[in-house]
């Protein structure tokens, strides 16, 4: 008799354990996460975009996120900061839990997001220094410098013979320069005519700034980049 009292709590207590696990259970933290203003092709069943998301901590990495986040409705050209709880969520006969994101607090940016301190203002000129593509940057010293303008939602310069300008540009600043974000939707441009050797120079360096993913500011220096690699390099007009 004392045998089956206890097979029973035994086999009561494994049910209410296998029930407990496949409710929702709180991860008990929340993190803070920016929201990219464009989502991007990701792989999947089927065709589908996903969020461009950033944890807002010093070694963090951007990162795809394929799903939703409750309370959340993302709009293409803004910067957001969310503020999410996690809970996670476990189903039966699954060997790894699944992670549902809630959005807390909302802040929407309509422009970009620059460090406190930045140096990309709308009145500064960055004088281009180097270019990959361009192995001899010098045989244009006659030239006026190109040189660019890069503020939170705007781009314009001069790439050696006609002016350009774009404000469709996602920039996004930080410190740790890998996780920033730089993107320049379609640029317009003069047309002055140009010897053919200086309007070579214009398609490469405006190529270039399509190319460009990443930006750096090391006073007085601004390094554009694409990943890891470095694509050009420029120096503040006003360093001294």
């Amino acid at each position: 008799m004392k045998k089956n009292i206890r097979y029973r709590l035994i086999t009561t207590t494994a049910a209410i354990l296998s029930l407990s696990a496949c409710l929702s259970t709180p991860a008990n933290n929340q993190k803070t996460l920016w929201i990219a203003p464009e989502p991007v092709a990701c792989i999947g069943g089927a065709p589908r975009t996903c969020l461009q998301v950033l944890e807002d901590k010093p070694d963090a990495q951007w990162q795809l996120h394929n799903s939703g986040i409750g309370g959340f409705k993302h709009e293409p050209g803004h910067f957001y900061q969310l503020k999410v709880s996690r809970e996670i969520k476990q189903k039966i006969g699954a060997d790894q839990s699944e992670i549902v994101l809630t959005a807390d607090n909302i802040i929407t940016y309509s422009s970009g997001v620059l460090l406190p301190n930045s140096m990309l203002t709308t009145d500064r000129k960055w004088l281009l220094k180097s270019m990959l593509e361009v192995n001899r940057l010098s045989a244009y010293a006659s030239l006026i410098p190109p040189y660019i303008s890069i503020s939170d939602d705007a781009i314009s310069g001069f790439s050696g013979c006609n002016r350009f300008f774009g404000q469709n540009i996602a920039l996004f600043e930080r410190a740790n320069s890998s996780q920033s974000l730089f993107n320049v939707g379609n640029i317009a441009s003069t047309r002055m005519m140009c010897p053919t050797p200086i309007k070579n120079l214009e398609h490469k360096m405006l190529a270039m700034l399509k190319q460009a993913n990443r930006v750096a500011v090391n006073w007085p220096m601004l390094t554009l980049y694409q990943g890891d690699k470095e694509l050009a390099k420029f120096v503040a007009a006003d360093r001294e």
